[in-house]
């Protein structure tokens, strides 16, 4: 009888605040596609209600930053395409966007000069706001990061926040 190998595709960590928060992180591998699904949960083991708020964040190097731009719809239906090295201008910055001017569920990293496009899905009724953060000092770096609603929560109470990073 042959033994059959079992490939295990998630990872899930686990830690402990002292305030009484406990944090579980679901990382897995999505199908047969290159997506990595993420699931954080967060829940208040205390007996005293606590102010929380969870994040996930990818990190990317696209190539040079001058030919690369992000991409998302907002909430309201506009779509954004940010230039992120722009001419007389430092070659970093931050964006944070909340509200309608959030992405709509999904934001990309593009350069239009080919190669492979970092993706970001989340879902939408999850995530309160958004940062953009971009470098090209010492790396070429691109940071997409999402933050859940800010919760109050009480004893026994969890906050999940999902999202699901891949390329195109």
């Amino acid at each position: 009888m042959a033994a059959r190998r079992v490939l295990r595709r998630e990872l899930t960590l686990t830690g402990a605040c002292p305030n009484g928060l406990r944090l579980r992180r679901k990382i897995q591998l999505q199908g047969n596609d290159a997506v990595v699904h993420t699931e954080s949960v967060l829940e208040n083991t205390s007996g005293n209600p606590i102010e929380t708020v969870l994040q996930s964040r990818m990190e990317t190097d696209p190539g040079q930053l001058d030919d690369v731009v992000v991409r998302y719809r907002k909430r309201d239906g506009g779509a954004v395409e940010k230039q992120l090295i722009e001419p007389e201008k430092q070659p970093t910055g931050t964006e944070t966007y909340s509200g309608s001017d959030r992405p709509d569920g999904e934001w990309r990293v593009v350069n239009r000069n080919g190669g492979l496009v970092p993706v970001n899905h989340f879902a939408r009724e999850q995530v309160a706001r958004c940062a953009l953060n971009w470098s090209a000092k010492g790396e070429n770096r691109v940071s997409l990061t999402v933050w859940s609603n800010k919760r109050k929560l009480g004893p026994g109470e969890t906050l999940k926040l999902e999202a699901d990073y891949g390329v195109q």
